[in-house]
C-alpha cells in the first residue's frame, strides 16, 4: 500500500490501488466514523495490513485524518474524497462497511451490492432490508462495540467474499431494480 502521504496531493487512481474495506459517506459523526475508525484500529492488531478506503468529503475530515495519524494508521486509511465516479472504488474493495447510526436507505451500500461487493452495516433504519434476504449478501453490525467489530471483521476477511458478493448482486436485481421497484409501486397503488 502507498503511504498517505503520497495520496494527499490527490485521490489514487482507482486503478491503482486495491482496498479490503471502503466506506462511501459523508464525513460527520452520524455516519459512524468514530466507530468505524476505533475498529479499524483494532482490526489491524488482528489483521495487521488491512486497509481502508474513506470515499466522501464533510466538515470532519480534518478531525478523523487526525484520528487515523494518532493511530498510526495513515499508511493503511485512504481519503479518498468526494469523487465524479465511486464505481471504480467500489470494484476494487473487498467489503463495503457503513456504521451510521441513523440512515435510511443507503444508495451507496446498494451499488456496492449491486456490483457485488459484500457488505457490512449497521443494523439501523433501512440499511437492514437488503441483507434480511436468504442467503444474505452481507453482514449485519449488532455489537457496538469496537473490539467485537474489530474480531467479526478479521474472521469475515478471512472468507472469500465472492460467493457472498454474487448473493448481494442478484438481492439487487431481484429486489432493488428500477423494474423490481416499478412493479412494487405499482402494486402498492393499486392498493388505493
Amino acid at each position: 500500500m502507498q503511504p498517505e502521504a503520497m495520496v494527499s496531493s490527490g485521490p489514487p487512481a482507482a486503478e491503482a490501488i486495491s482496498f479490503d474495506l471502503i466506506c462511501v459517506a459523508r464525513l460527520v459523526p452520524v455516519k459512524g466514523y468514530p466507530l468505524l475508525l476505533d475498529s479499524f484500529a483494532r482490526l489491524q492488531q488482528l489483521r495487521p495490513g488491512t486497509s481502508l478506503a474513506i470515499v466522501g468529503g464533510g466538515p470532519f475530515e480534518t478531525e478523523y485524518r487526525q484520528t487515523v495519524a494518532d493511530y498510526g494508521l495513515t499508511e493503511y486509511v485512504h481519503f479518498i474524497g468526494k469523487v465524479p465516479e465511486v464505481e471504480p472504488y467500489l470494484r476494487r474493495s473487498r467489503l463495503f462497511v457503513l456504521f451510521s447510526e441513523n440512515e435510511g436507505l443507503s444508495i451507496a451500500m446498494l451499488e456496492a451490492m449491486a456490483l457485488g461487493v459484500p457488505v457490512y452495516v449497521t443494523n439501523v433504519g433501512d440499511l437492514a432490508d437488503p441483507i434480511a434476504t436468504e442467503p444474505p449478501g452481507g453482514w449485519l453490525v449488532e455489537d457496538q462495540d469496537p473490539a467485537a467489530i474489530a474480531e467479526e471483521l478479521a474472521e469475515i476477511l478471512e472468507q472469500d467474499l465472492t460467493h457472498v458478493g454474487q448473493i448481494a448482486q442478484r438481492t439487487i436485481a431481484t429486489h432493488y431494480s428500477v423494474v423490481a421497484i416499478s412493479e412494487r409501486w405499482t402494486q402498492l397503488f393499486k392498493q388505493f
